[in-house]
């Protein structure tokens, strides 16, 4: 018993030490946030002991954190012209796609390396909440956004949505949404974890 117990404590020690290393993030306002995600590995750092928390997120790299966070593991292969299966993230996109919450392009592009927005960021969080529960009409709070007209028409609805479940708030500016901004590391962290939580407390309700 005590050989397990001992054993038990130095893997949570492992595992503290593992999220809690990162020495850049004391100061950012996801930095709890980061570390929950940190210590349950759906975020990882960039080396030397950093998350690097301003570096903006491509779209393979925030597809490859979703999977991470929803236990995402079943895919089917796709021809997207730009992703070889030598790829770090050959299967995180086909995975991906395969769960509906992203698509490639009319071109048959994925573009993986490109940086992923706002706008779509809160697209694919929404389409992974509508997968598993019912989601009632979007109302108007995303309207009180100043530049809600510069949102792009096919992800105004989802903006909506998003505002409504936490996933789509204002970063730099509480009244700005700016949804052509690319997102850095901090911001995905807060936003996948809104994710988390969001799913968590409907779980609960529904019960």
């Amino acid at each position: 018993m005590k050989k397990i117990l001992l054993f038990l404590l130095t893997v949570l020690m492992m595992t503290q030490t593992a999220y809690a290393e990162f020495n850049d993030i004391s100061d950012d306002p996801a930095k709890d946030k980061i570390e929950y995600l940190a210590q349950r590995g759906i975020v990882e750092g960039v080396g030397d002991n950093l998350f690097a928390p301003q570096k903006k997120v491509t779209r393979a790299e925030f597809v490859s954190m979703i999977n991470r966070a929803m236990g995402y593991n079943e895919g089917i292969v796709n021809e997207f012209s730009d992703v070889n299966n030598s790829d770090w993230y050959y299967n995180d996109v086909n995975i991906a796609v395969n769960m509906g919450y992203i698509n490639g392009y009319e071109d048959n592009t994925f573009k993986p390396n490109g940086f992923i927005n706002h706008e779509q960021a809160v697209k694919i969080l929404v389409e992974i909440y509508q997968s598993k529960y019912d989601l009632s009409p979007a109302g108007d709070m995303a309207t009180y956004f100043t530049d809600y007209y510069d949102i792009s028409d096919w992800a105004r609805d989802y903006v909506k949505k998003g505002t409504m479940l936490s996933f789509a708030k204002g970063y730099n500016d509480i009244l700005l949404f700016e949804p052509l901004l690319e997102i850095n590391r901090s911001q995905a962290a807060d936003m996948i974890y809104s994710l988390i939580n969001t799913l968590e407390i409907t779980k609960k309700a529904d019960l």
